[in-house]
């Protein structure tokens, strides 16, 4: 978020843009993102005026999983919220967004959420764990609780091994 939020800043990028984000060592990976014509068609969405704002690709695994108790904390909600705890993960490898007022905050916000070491770091959390809670994936935790947040739906959580949803989901 950070190199977009500069290049916003001294107004490279502007209202209206698109921009495409790859992480320089997705690499090989690349190929797992979806097909081409996904995200021609979510490129061709985000230019119509109703049109998305950001897309990323989900991770399949819950949110709860993968976000560890500090960060629950930081957004006042609990583990076991459908909106935010049952929802997929997103990656933040690569994701594409429309320039506008709302992306942009939400860039603001993200790049402000990762100056919070405690937040991003694998150290121990201060706050008690989600009961399902595996490992923190950092940032895109971070840009998952942020996305639930605004009431984005990311998916529900493809499998749940050991782990048990809530009642009805």
């Amino acid at each position: 978020a950070a190199i977009v939020n500069l290049l916003l800043n001294n107004r490279t990028i502007v209202d209206g843009d698109a921009v495409v984000w790859a992480d320089g060592d997705i690499g090989k990976k690349f190929s797992r993102l979806g097909r081409q014509q996904d995200w021609s068609r979510a490129m061709e969405a985000m230019r119509s005026p109703e049109g998305l704002d950001f897309v990323v690709m989900p991770q399949g695994e819950c949110q709860n999983w993968r976000t560890k108790g500090d960060v629950w904390a930081k957004f006042g909600v609990t583990w076991d919220d459908a909106q935010y705890g049952w929802q997929m993960c997103p990656k933040a490898n690569m994701w594409l967004m429309k320039v506008n007022a709302k992306t942009r905050r939400l860039l603001r916000l993200w790049e402000d959420l990762m100056t919070d070491f405690q937040l991003v770091s694998d150290a121990e959390s201060i706050a008690p764990n989600p009961e399902h809670f595996d490992v923190t994936r950092h940032d895109q935790a971070l840009l998952g609780m942020l996305l639930h947040a605004s009431m984005v739906d990311t998916g529900r959580c493809r499998s749940y091994a050991k782990r048990s949803p809530p009642p009805g989901w």
